[in-house]
């Protein structure tokens, strides 16, 4: 059977003489080594199990220290399994992104991937004698306005084209045509707008090159309440003269695009990634205020209960990308 040395007995053969200050822990480690008691039934039945020795010091507090710390584990343990329960399971748009980005993984080539995020918000005010804002946010798809008249075209109840002005990317010239499908949440907070697909318009090397192009693109519509706390002082000052309230619409939007980098290419994988991020992060950041300033204004018209749907402008979609260097 081994032997232990106290830290007392350790600390004065190796001359060590540190404040006690610095370990608060060895305070408690020293009480346990100076005052032997016998093992547990809990060690004792380990140690007939696993052939190991017994330290002469098996402290009884220090078993029921573990009991309390595996009870910790299992109460965070148990904590993350409700929230991962009330996290939602993949709709099929997202099992269906998935599939196309592990599909696309597959082929062969030098691949690249760049990706962009924007956040952005907008307020509106909801009159007291107006259809509500939850109202709005609760339209089925089919009734959706395409807020864009030139750029966005309706080809289904839910599904959308889009289409962008041409931009230079890697010196050349390229016009993304997506398409968009929404899906509207039932509890009337919103909607996800997801593009399903992508296609390249451009210069005779672009039109050919729609096959070396993946996208994941998902635009998260929500909007919430403004307290009277938050609003700006010509706000509160609006508030105090109209019978109305403040809401808030966000966007929030993800763009990431997988692309094979041709062998012809002069350009490496990284000057690519580099250069993709720099001009989708331009894109997004360019459309998606538009977007919340276009909804806002769609859903002003339709409170006061114009049904027509109609694109109330044009230009949304219009972006204009500085060049990078590479």
């Amino acid at each position: 059977m081994k032997h232990f040395v106290s830290p007392t007995t350790f600390a004065s053969r190796r001359r060590l003489s540190y404040p006690r200050r610095y370990f608060p822990h060895m305070q408690f480690k020293i009480s346990s080594f100076v005052t032997p008691r016998a093992p547990c039934a809990r060690h004792r039945t380990r140690a007939m199990t696993t052939h190991v020795s017994l330290p002469p010091t098996c402290a009884r507090h220090a078993c029921s220290r573990s009991r309390s710390s595996r009870s910790a584990v299992a109460s965070r343990a148990s904590a993350s399994a409700n929230r991962a329960e009330r996290v939602a399971t993949p709709n099929d748009a997202q099992v269906d992104a998935n599939d196309r980005v592990r599909a696309f993984l597959s082929k062969p080539g030098r691949h690249a991937s760049f990706e962009a995020t924007k956040i952005a918000s907008k307020r509106v005010v909801e009159r007291m004698n107006e259809r509500a804002l939850r109202a709005y946010m609760s339209l089925p798809a089919s009734a959706y306005s395409t807020l864009d008249g030139e750029r966005v075209e309706r080809t289904s109840d839910d599904t959308f084209r889009v289409e962008l002005t041409g931009f230079n990317f890697l010196g050349m010239t390229i016009a993304p045509r997506l398409k968009a499908k929404v899906v509207v949440r039932g509890d009337g907070s919103g909607c996800e707008v997801r593009v399903d697909a992508m296609e390249l318009r451009g210069s005779g090397v672009v039109e050919h090159a729609s096959d070396a192009f993946e996208i994941v693109s998902v635009n998260n519509v929500t909007w919430r309440d403004v307290s009277e706390e938050e609003l700006t002082e010509d706000e509160r000052e609006r508030l105090s003269r109209e019978r109305c309230e403040f809401k808030e619409i966000t966007s929030e939007t993800s763009v990431r695009v997988y692309l094979i980098v041709p062998g012809w290419f002069p350009f490496t994988v990284k000057s690519t990634e580099r250069t993709g991020r720099f001009v989708v992060n331009q894109v997004v950041g360019q459309v998606v205020p538009r977007f919340l300033n276009q909804l806002a204004t769609d859903y002003a018209v339709w409170a006061t209960g114009d049904d027509s749907r109609e694109a109330s402008s044009n230009g949304m979609f219009d972006v204009d990308v500085e060049t990078a260097d590479t």
